[in-house]
């Protein structure tokens, strides 16, 4: 089911059998190592098979962390080709 929040998200696939996300009406595979950022109002639904790790917070949250709204706009705006960045292995220990 598609849908909205009113809050920013990062999904880390931590782990993944397969699937992918629709975001904003575009698909996008779902890897392990992979996070997807989806902010305020984009439209989203998940068809993973199997995937861990889902992180949202406010706008309120992001503005206390001295972030500022271009930063933001960057960063989970459509100014980059896809919504999803591919991080390197020795950035996915948590």
């Amino acid at each position: 089911m598609r849908h909205r929040h009113d809050a920013y998200m990062l999904l880390f696939v931590q782990e993944t059998k397969g699937g992918d996300n629709l975001i904003d009406f575009r698909r996008y595979e779902t890897v392990s190592g992979r996070m997807f950022l989806i902010g305020p109002g984009q439209a989203h639904q998940r068809q993973s098979l199997q995937e861990q790790g889902v992180l949202s917070f406010s706008e309120k949250f992001l503005q206390t962390t001295g972030i500022t709204a271009l930063e933001a706009l960057i960063l989970f705006g459509a100014v980059y080709q896809h919504p999803y960045l591919d991080l390197k292995k020795d950035l996915q220990q948590f």
